[in-house]
């Protein structure tokens, strides 16, 4: 259901920027045995597209924005199950912003910030959905206290990475 709505949400968001557009069109290509694999959705002319690929199992494996050939603004990744696998934003084929990560199952795995597509800021690491380690990334590397917690969420070490 909730791979329905971001589809819509996205198919609505391309439509309603694109009203005083025209010559929208959609190019697929496709696998070997004419499995559907990819679909880019555009306007004539505009250098902006929505693509979707998928997998051979004919699952969504990912659907975002391109700008000029670049992932830009919202991208979603999903399982072969069709599970969401993460979601985030690009900006010039870079992650961005705060990114969401899960398992085949859709439990969350991670989560943290992006800028320029290294590691910068506050992250925090699941399992089983229960809180397992958080701390800051600064330039892809740990510093700071993260903090250690045991399968009931209690805090059990903090390790100092320093600055």
């Amino acid at each position: 259901m909730k791979k329905i709505i971001h589809t819509l949400l996205f198919l609505w968001l391309f439509i309603s920027t694109s009203l005083h557009a025209q010559n929208i069109e959609t190019k697929k290509t496709y696998y070997a045995d004419s499995t559907l694999k990819t679909e880019f959705i555009y306007q004539q002319g505009n250098k902006n597209s929505y693509l979707k690929t998928y997998y051979k199992n004919r699952t969504l494996k990912k659907e975002g924005w391109l700008k000029n050939k670049l992932k830009s603004e919202f991208w979603i990744y999903y399982h072969p199950n069709g599970k969401v696998k993460s979601k985030g934003l690009y900006y010039l084929d870079k992650k961005e912003d705060w990114w969401e990560f899960f398992d085949d199952k859709e439990r969350k795995i991670r989560e943290g910030s992006y800028t320029h597509g290294i590691k910068n800021g506050y992250w925090k690491f699941y399992k089983n959905d229960v809180l397992i380690l958080e701390g800051m990334y600064k330039q892809n590397k740990k510093v700071g206290g993260w903090k250690i917690y045991n399968e009931n969420s209690r805090l059990i070490q903090v390790v100092d990475y320093g600055e």
